[in-house]
């Protein structure tokens, strides 16, 4: 069972790319951002991030639109990486501890939507956050949260 939890997110400051295309693609996305990380010489300040900002469910897999972040406490844009302030907003969470796929998802996002939908809030975009390394595709313990109004 999922605990759901209600809370305001802080203003981050991130490093961050962008994809448009099937979630499953989003591995060479986390790379080349390490590889800038790693290249700039940047400290990262906090957990990996990905934002979607498409439902899968109902957006084709090729016009999804995602977005991979890494905090960050300084450092400059360039080679396509964006440096940017992610707002604070109102998110409802859990935890899942498990497999990324979408049947090991699926659980977790139908206990968001259920609370939501009870509560009588809209979602908006999904923002995971990755304790561990977002590689770990199999055991990972992730926060699956949603942006609501």
């Amino acid at each position: 069972m999922y605990e759901v939890q209600v809370r305001k997110t802080e203003p981050i400051r991130v490093a961050s790319v962008r994809h448009i295309g099937p979630y499953q693609e989003l591995g060479p996305v986390h790379e080349r951002l390490q590889i800038w990380v790693t290249k700039n010489k940047v400290k990262p300040n906090g957990f990996v991030r990905e934002i979607g900002y498409d439902n899968p469910m109902q957006t084709p897999p090729e016009k999804c639109r995602q977005e991979i972040c890494i905090p960050i406490c300084g450092s400059e844009a360039d080679d396509g990486i964006e440096v940017k302030t992610l707002p604070e907003v109102t998110v409802i969470s859990v935890v899942h501890q498990g497999g990324l796929d979408f049947q090991s998802l699926g659980p977790a996002y139908q206990a968001l939507m259920g609370w939501a939908a009870h509560e009588g809030r809209k979602t908006n975009y999904s923002i995971i956050t990755y304790y561990t390394p977002p590689q770990n595709r199999t055991n990972a313990e992730v926060e699956i949260a949603l942006v609501v109004d």
